[in-house]
This record gives C-alpha cells, sequence and structure tokens, in this order.
C-alpha cells in the first residue's frame, strides 16, 4: 500500500457562539454552539480533562467538510478548527499522546480515506496522510467508523471497483503509515456496508456489517477479527424487509454482543436491542410495544461502567398535544434488556412545536453524570452539548419528557432579564427593562396553562412540582422565553 504525505497548516479560529443557558443545577447544564451553517453532530471525547467534540459542516455551499472544537469542563470553547477538505463520520477521531488523529473521505472524487494528525493543544495541523489501494482502484468511499486495535487504526468504510461493492477496513500505523487492507467483498446481490467498530474486551476487533439484498430483504453480521486480522467470530441476523436500523454495537461484560435491529416483522421506526450469546443464539431482545404513534431511532450505544447499556438517538411521540416530533432521546437499560429509564429534550419553537433534535454520542464521566452531544434545529442546525446526571436528569425527579430551552441566536435577546427566585416555591418575580404585553406561562408539554398581563409579581402557587416554560411577549410582539423551576 501506498500513501501519499502532504502537510497542511489550519488556521484555527472559533467559529462558534457558545451560550450558557440558566444551570438546573450544580453538576447538570445545557449548551449550544451555533454558527451560520447546518451543522451535523458526530463524536465527543474527553482527553486530558478537557472535551473535545467533531462535528460537520457544509463549506462553501456544496463541501462536506468537519470541525474540531476543544472545551473546557464547563463546556466553554477554548479553540475550534475548520477542517474543510475531509468529510468525517461519528467514531472518526481518536487520541494518541498529544495527537489527535481524524479519518475520513476526501469530499471531492471519494476515491480515497484520509488520515489527518493534529495538536490536541491547540488544533494545528501536524500532518496528512492519503489511504489508497495499491492495486484496486476503487471509487464511491465512504468513511464510517475507526477504532483503535494494538495501538494501529483500523479505518472502515464502504468502496466499489467496476461492478463490485466492499466493505472495506484498512489498517494504519500512526507511526510508520505502514497500511493492511482488509477487503470483505458482496455477494452478487448484496449491497454490504460496515456500519461500527469497537475494540472487544479480549482484544479483538468486533465490526457490525449492514446488508440489503437485491429483493429489499435486510440482515445484520456481527463478526471478531482477531489480532491477526482472522475472523473467529460471527453471527448473521435473519432476513427481515422491515429491519431498516442501523447496527450500532457494544460489548458486554460478559462477551455478549448488544446491537440495534429493527423491530420485528413491522414496518415502524421502534429500533430494538438484541444481546447475542457467544454461540450466536439469541440471548434476549428488547422491542417497544408495536405503535405507529411512537418511533425511537437509536444513534449509538455504550456499555455504562456498572455494565448498563447507554444509548441515544432520535424519540417521537405523535400522540401527544402538542405532538413530540423527533426530538433528541436518550435511554438506559440492564444488560439483560430491562429498560431502566427513558428520556426526550423538547424544545418549542415560538409557535409552540417541539424543534427537530437528536443525540448522537454520549460519554459517562467518573462521577456517573452523562455528557451528550447533538442537534437541534434552529435557523441552522446547531450544536447541542447538555450535561445530565446518572438519571438522564436535568432536574430533580425529571419526568419521562422533559423541557429545556437551546435557543438560536437569532432567537436570543441581549436585553435585561432577570427572573427570580428560580427555583420558586410559589411566586416569582420579573426586572426587566422591557415593555411587557403580556406573560404565558407553558407546561413540559406546550399547553398554555395561564396568561398574565405586564405584572412584575406573578402568583404560581397553583402550579405543581416540576419545569415550565415563561414567555414574555413585548409591546411588538417579540417573544423571549425562560425556564421556571416550581419546588
Amino acid at each position: 500500500m501506498k500513501l501519499i504525505k502532504f502537510k497542511k497548516f489550519i488556521s484555527v479560529s472559533v467559529i462558534f457562539t457558545l451560550t450558557l443557558f440558566n444551570t438546573f443545577g450544580q453538576e447538570s447544564w445545557l449548551k449550544v454552539l451555533d454558527n451560520d451553517a447546518s451543522q451535523a453532530s458526530y463524536q465527543i471525547e474527553i482527553h486530558q480533562n478537557q472535551f473535545y467534540i467533531l462535528t460537520g459542516k457544509i463549506f462553501n455551499n456544496t463541501d462536506q467538510g468537519s470541525v474540531v472544537t476543544q472545551l473546557n469542563e464547563e463546556g466553554e470553547v477554548n479553540w475550534s478548527v475548520n477542517v474543510p477538505w475531509i468529510d468525517c463520520s461519528p467514531k472518526a477521531m481518536h487520541f494518541m499522546e498529544n495527537s489527535i488523529f481524524l479519518f475520513g473521505n476526501d469530499n471531492s472524487d471519494q476515491s480515497h480515506f484520509f488520515m489527518h494528525e493534529m495538536s490536541a493543544s491547540n488544533g494545528d495541523s501536524i500532518e496528512m496522510t492519503i489511504i489508497d489501494h495499491s492495486s484496486l482502484d476503487l471509487n464511491n468511499m465512504h468513511h464510517i467508523a475507526s477504532a483503535r486495535l494494538n495501538e494501529k487504526f483500523m479505518v472502515a468504510g464502504s468502496a466499489r471497483n467496476i461492478d463490485m461493492g466492499y466493505s472495506i477496513i484498512y489498517v494504519v500505523d500512526p507511526i510508520s503509515k505502514v497500511t493492511d487492507t482488509l477487503l470483505i467483498p458482496s455477494q452478487s446481490n448484496l449491497d454490504s456496508f460496515i456500519w461500527d467498530l469497537n475494540e472487544s474486551i479480549d482484544g479483538n476487533l468486533i465490526v457490525s456489517i449492514m446488508e440489503e439484498t437485491i429483493e429489499g430483504d435486510n440482515i445484520r453480521k456481527i463478526l471478531k477479527i482477531d489480532s491477526n486480522y482472522n475472523t473467529i467470530w460471527n453471527y448473521t441476523s435473519e432476513h427481515d424487509f422491515y429491519n431498516r436500523s442501523f447496527p450500532y454495537t457494544t460489548e458486554l461484560e460478559d462477551n455478549r454482543i448488544a446491537f440495534t435491529i429493527g423491530h420485528t416483522t413491522t414496518n415502524t421506526i421502534l429500533h430494538s436491542i438484541r444481546a447475542v450469546n457467544n454461540d450466536g443464539s439469541i440471548s434476549w431482545q428488547f422491542d417497544h410495544p408495536i405503535s405507529f404513534d411512537q418511533l425511537r431511532e437509536i444513534r449509538h450505544l455504550k456499555l455504562a461502567a456498572n455494565g448498563d447499556i447507554l444509548g441515544c438517538g432520535i424519540y417521537a411521540n405523535f400522540a401527544e398535544d402538542p405532538v413530540v416530533n423527533r426530538v433528541p432521546y436518550l435511554f438506559r437499560m440492564t444488560s439483560e434488556g430491562e429498560m431502566l429509564w427513558e428520556r426526550a429534550y423538547i424544545d418549542l419553537d415560538l409557535h409552540g412545536e417541539a424543534k427537530w433534535g437528536v443525540f448522537s454520542d454520549v460519554k459517562e464521566l467518573a462521577d456517573g453524570s452523562l455528557i451528550l452531544l447533538g442537534q437541534i434545529q434552529n435557523e441552522n442546525d446547531d450544536i447541542l452539548l447538555m450535561k445530565v446526571g446518572a438519571d438522564g436528569c436535568l432536574t430533580e425527579n425529571c419526568n419521562e419528557l422533559q423541557l429545556i430551552t437551546a435557543t438560536s441566536k437569532i432567537e436570543r435577546d441581549q436585553r435585561f432579564i432577570n427572573i427570580f427566585p428560580n427555583p420558586t416555591f410559589e411566586q416569582i418575580y420579573i426586572d426587566t427593562d422591557i415593555s411587557l404585553r403580556s406573560i404565558d406561562i407553558y407546561n413540559i408539554y406546550g399547553q398554555l396553562v395561564k396568561s398574565y398581563e405586564h405584572e412584575k409579581k406573578i402568583d404560581l402557587s397553583f402550579l405543581s412540582p416540576g419545569l415550565y416554560l415563561i414567555q414574555l411577549i413585548d409591546l411588538s410582539d417579540k417573544s423571549i422565553t425562560q425556564r421556571i423551576i416550581i419546588k
């Protein structure tokens, strides 16, 4: 394998506006990093007590590139760097000593992958390496995931050569740049895509593959590959026309593999979780009750420190009033498939409708709290960063549905507003320089609870404990929304 190397300097600039919202408690916070272009959330990592997030961004209105941002423990931006020539994906960012390694495909002709090394201290570029195949003329290459195995990087995706499709894994030594290639050819009647990579507890590589026949049947495969790149274990699911899930995987403490799979025999986006034993038999499967009013789209699985399974993605409940339509979602279940809790985080627009959102990655901190990375739809798809408790709550004793405020820069208002005390037991005071027409209180479901005129003191003693929205409307009918907590 011949690798072509070149170095290029990346100018470092903070491209996001960071907004700190009201703290829900000592350990929880929510922040939005907004920009003038729509973005995609990929990955969050913790290195040397700093957070690093990998996101995607459209450059020059057409080119899909990437952005790396370093934040401190409070979620404040230290620096942010554009990497416009690499189209990254989830699980594309890795650390080795003081270097960040990014992997992705080129955003021009999609004929090769990139490995880009940059400083973890300040984001400066160190080296770029082009990864291509020595003999095959591959095209339509799409990087999907990467992983560390035995101090080497496993870089996976899909590619085509004439009429043959491949699931491809490049094995890259970050020091010598020596590369091996593992090709998993598709059968003539299959489209095959590697979708997830993980290092197993025993030092092997776990590879999940999604395949689709020309008849439309869907198959999921899980492989274990040893350090000599031999397949030592494999699992193949049943053919299922309705399986539209992406096979994200995590290994349980006893080496069972848990992964996402489509809800059995129903054409709904209610992703299930299945665990398989070492002999390939099914250990258990968690299915949501069949409902065409519900949606659970899983985008990531992670093993918690206590052996539980954490997952995140998109939640919808079309039976709610108002409709909860595709909002950020987090859940936790035991290693035996018992759902412990689900959390959906709802941000309402000025019309009282839920904004689209997603969580793409979750990390567990040493104290058990969770850091979540996702997106929320404001003027653009802004990056959403949230820290919640081990129970997924922003407030104590939270419900499945939690109301948040992740307002875009267009909707934010810089005028003086002070609502206190917050949290409160029975009343609040509003101190502001805005001339108000009315004040509206909404519950967690976006339903109007009560309207007031321009009082400075408001009695809320009739409200049950929980989280509410207060919307202030000025004389020009512009509104400003904040959260209030009733104890």
